[in-house]
């Protein structure tokens, strides 16, 4: 018997992460899903606060979660279609 109440959805994103440890984006690997440059990611993190919060690694070297950016580009298509 099962309990349908308890059931998650995940989306695509997530379905094909699911028991993947989470995966960091290097600032050119995000620049290149979202087709922009380090500038523009700069800029898209101050002006929209659903942008992704950059992770500090060191001083020199920081990395995004490749779920919280597929979450951003899937929020802007949805934005993009209403």
């Amino acid at each position: 018997m099962t309990n349908n109440d308890n059931v998650i959805s995940l989306s695509p994103a997530e379905a094909a992460l699911d028991g993947l440890p989470e995966r960091l984006l290097s600032a050119r690997e995000l620049g290149k899903m979202l087709g922009c440059s380090r500038a523009s990611l700069d800029r898209y993190e101050k002006a929209d606060s659903r942008f992704p919060r950059r992770i500090h690694l060191s001083p020199q070297k920081c990395g995004w979660r490749l779920t919280e950016a597929m979450a951003f580009i899937e929020a802007k298509e949805a934005d993009a279609a209403a």
